[in-house]
């Protein structure tokens, strides 16, 4: 007990539960005022979710009225499939008529009077084409849920009630974002005290190395516990205050497995979450105190911890036999299991944590301690890289150098370059494999059309229809020739692809994207592409088989079409559209298509985040117990040369590094697979004002616009502007060291301060936000104009980005060194009064 005590204050006096506090609360705030900002909407997004039925029950009794008679309907099973129909009709009326009113108590009675018409109207024979199967299923067991415990229909997408806020607000706190800011926080604990010679001192002492380690990790679990209380305090406080809600846990979540699911309250949900964030962190809790046992820095111990989690979740992913609650690295898909694991199977998971936590416990207390370092058993370097003194240079390049050689001499610069070689191999593996993968399964199903049926059906239909009207006959003739063409077409993409040409395959694709288009004239063969695509993605594929084909580019597979952020097929056909999307993601192995992928996914965040913690701390470093900053100045340095010496280092490192690592993506694809096409076209997105402006000439869709540019051309704006941002987040983190003195604070206060820029430039300042530069660390989606289009605001674009941070760079150093040029005018004047006090 006193141990714990002991290692909370630790806690207490580092400020970490305050910064813990601070990012809950300016998350959980943040998330409250984006939901707030949205109920003005929350009318027109219920009326989006009941329109698609109200317009299938018109069509369905249109077509019941067109089979009626004068008399009535001959078949009494369509009179009353008809009088059910009304009574849907009335309920979907009555339903709307709630919605305008915002009387949301009185949905769920509605719901259930069309619901129930609609069992009985199949039940008569009638053909509903929505909610149908578990989709149906589903809506009806939620609506019972509801009116049993008399509760009224919310917002689901932008709650406001305690509840579904406190749903919303746990899925981000209780994630492996989370996992990371602990990991950040608390991943060394051992290894700082190891750094700054404390733990030989408690190694001293009359305390067993078990109770040390017991310690540890109880006040870990007392601080998840503490954040625990901040998450669920703030989360139901917020709303609760500010909202017209009261508390009600009891709303119900489903619960999917498979063509299965269950409905738990929201209470379940919640704990169920908490459990499986439990498991977790409390693995990451071991993992910490058993590689702390072995490794001295603190850098090493986080880097190493990372990979692990890493790597374990990417294989974990890869193979689903893997996901079983014994994996302790299932854990970390919480995302995935969040809305899929029950209460029962959630304490399964607890149980298995806790054992593989003890055993991990185990080993760091029997195993003897090592003082290693990674990759490399000896520290001892030479004074000087080659034995020699360097001639006579600025006290500016000196210092720099003696950075340099800092780096050299402590070897983490190159441990991550090592780490980052081995990721960068481990990730290209797995895009070749899915890259061989999608084209093999995608000409599997090109060498299997299913138009061959269909040439097949409609010629019996034709032979059958010989006797009938001329008109159904033509439409069924029609569909014939566009099913014919379409089979011909695939047979020559076959052919041709295998010796080379892939024109026939584009034509081919060009076929199918102008058959969703409408462009022909196909009778009875109805279209095989819902509406949901959205016109801007037709559009698009159109344009882009029209480069592909001009410009001669090799294949990427899958898919004919390509995604964009515009194409919505409702909540109902969700699965349909991540369907849809995997099938049309293209991949490829080739050197600028790998290295294209690592930007679009932001992998590009692991090299920033590493580079920003090894290089970023500037003064800070030499600060805390060493306090080797004191040491320096008595060297003849003053601290706008250690300042200055300092940025240029960290800077020239990491954007050195930095080109490094792009050139090792671009050539580990080049030797594994080919160079790749330079001219190959990627979308960008034009915002409505661009597009809608009298100069405007890029493909115009539906009030919005594209364009697309070649894929090196992408890649070198793209690796401009990564190095860009890279140099003002160095520059602001070694700028905030002349004032933030303990390295955790000022790392935790600059990526608190880069997060909220972010979302205020974006949320509340919109038609302003091209002037700040946080902005464009989202540097994927500032490339392909998605925030720009996003926020209509044109003038986000990389060249704006490039101005807006080089200046703000160029700024942060002129600031820091007018501060410190004022801090040592004033210890010269100190000096001086000092100096005629004595006189």
């Amino acid at each position: 007990m006193k141990l714990l005590l002991f290692e909370m204050k630790k806690v207490w006096r580092q400020k970490k539960l305050l910064w813990l506090f601070i990012i809950v609360l300016l998350c959980t705030c943040g998330i409250f005022y984006q939901n707030l900002s949205q109920q003005s909407l929350m009318s027109e997004r219920a009326t989006a979710k009941m329109e698609p039925l109200l317009r299938e029950v018109n069509r369905v009794k249109e077509d019941l009225e067109s089979v009626r008679g004068e008399n009535g309907f001959e078949d009494d099973l369509q009179a009353k499939q008809f009088e059910h129909v009304q009574d849907m009709g009335t309920a979907l009326v009555y339903w709307k008529v709630a919605i305008n009113h915002q009387e949301w108590s009185k949905i769920p009675a509605y719901e259930k009077d069309f619901l129930t018409h609609l069992q009985q109207f199949e039940r008569y024979g009638g053909e509903f084409q929505l909610l149908q199967g578990v989709e149906r299923e589903k809506a009806i067991a939620k609506n019972a849920w509801l009116r049993a415990y008399n509760l009224p229909y919310e917002d689901e997408e932008y709650p406001l009630s305690p509840a579904l806020f406190l749903k919303d607000s746990t899925n981000i706190h209780f994630s492996v974002l989370s996992i990371l800011i602990f990991l950040l926080f608390f991943g060394t604990t051992i290894t700082a005290e190891k750094e700054q010679r404390t733990w030989l001192t408690l190694n001293t002492q009359p305390i067993p190395k078990w109770q040390l380690f017991a310690g540890k990790y109880a006040s870990l679990l007392m601080t998840l516990f503490v954040f625990f209380i901040m998450v669920i305090c703030l989360g139901l406080f917020i709303p609760f205050l500010f909202g017209e809600y009261g508390i009600n846990l009891q709303y119900p979540q489903i619960i999917e497995s498979g063509d299965t699911f269950i409905l738990i309250s929201t209470f379940h949900y919640l704990m169920g979450g908490a459990i499986l964030f439990i498991c977790a962190s409390t693995f990451t809790f071991s993992l910490i105190l058993l590689f702390s046992a072995w490794l001295k820095n603190s850098f090493r111990v986080l880097m190493l911890i990372s990979s692990t989690i890493f790597l374990g979740f990417i294989v974990t992913s890869m193979y689903p036999n893997l996901q079983i609650p014994y994996n302790p690295f299932q854990y970390f898909r919480l995302s995935q299991m969040i809305g899929e694991t029950s209460l029962c199977s959630a304490l399964l998971y607890l149980l298995s944590a806790f054992v593989s936590s003890l055993i991990l416990l185990a080993l760091a207390v029997i195993l003897p301690e090592k003082e290693r370092s990674l990759f490399h058993a000896n520290d001892v370097n030479k004074a000087f890289q080659r034995g020699g003194i360097q001639k006579k240079r600025s006290i500016l390049w000196k210092f720099s150098m003696f950075e340099w050689r800092k780096m050299q001499r402590k070897r983490l610069l190159k441990q991550v370059h090592i780490l980052l070689v081995l990721f960068i191999a481990i990730g290209y593996f797995f895009i070749y494999q899915e890259a061989k993968e999608k084209e093999a399964a995608y000409f599997d199903k090109l060498k299997e059309p299913l138009e061959e049926k269909l040439v097949t059906l409609f010629e019996q239909v034709i032979a059958s229809l010989k006797d009938e009207d001329d008109v159904i006959v033509v439409g069924y003739e029609k569909a014939l020739a566009v099913a014919k063409e379409q089979v011909s077409k695939n047979k020559a993409a076959v052919s041709a692809y295998e010796k080379g040409d892939w024109i026939p395959l584009y034509k081919y694709q060009l076929f199918a994207n102008q058959f969703s288009n409408k462009e022909f004239d196909t009778g009875y063969y109805l279209n095989n592409s819902p509406d949901e695509i959205g016109k801007l993605s037709i559009d698009a594929s159109l344009a882009e088989k029209k480069w592909l084909m001009e410009h001669h580019i090799q294949p990427v597979f899958p898919g004919e079409f390509v995604p964009t952020i515009f194409h919505y097929w409702g909540e109902n056909q969700a699965y349909l559209q991540k369907e849809w999307e995997e099938a049309n993601r293209k991949v490829d192995s080739s050197g600028l298509f790998s290295l294209y992928l690592y930007m679009d996914q932001y992998f590009f965040f692991v090299p920033m985040i590493l580079f920003f913690l090894l290089l970023g701390g500037g003064l800070a470093t030499e600060r805390g117990k060493n306090r080797t900053l004191h040491f320096l100045m008595t060297q003849p340095l003053s601290l706008s040369h250690i300042f200055n010496g300092k940025w240029l280092a960290s800077l020239t490192a990491a954007l050195l590094s930095s080109i490094g690592i792009f050139s090792i993506v671009l050539l580990m694809g080049t030797i594994f697979d080919r160079f790749g096409d330079w001219l190959y076209p990627i979308l960008i997105y034009d915002s409505a004002s661009l597009a809608n402006s009298l100069n405007y000439t890029g493909n115009y869709s539906q009030g919005m616009g594209f364009h697309f540019i070649p894929i090196g051309e992408y890649l070198v704006q793209s690796i401009v502007l990564f190095l860009i941002v890279l140099m003002f987040l160095l520059t602001l983190t070694i700028f905030c060291s002349l004032l933030i003195k303990n390295q955790f604070s000022l790392f935790t206060f600059v990526s608190l301060l880069a997060i909220s820029g972010y979302a205020l430039s974006t949320q509340t300042l919109p038609q302003m936000a091209h002037l700040s530069p946080f902005v464009y660390f989202n540097v994927a989606k500032i490339i392909n104009g998605e925030v720009s289009t996003l926020l209509d605001n044109p003038k986000i674009h990389m060249m704006t980005g490039s101005t807006v941070l080089l200046i703000s760079t160029l700024g942060l150093m002129v600031i820091g060194n007018i501060i410190l040029n004022r801090h040592k005018r004033k210890i010269k004047i100190n000096k001086d009064t000092t100096k005629d006090l004595n006189v």
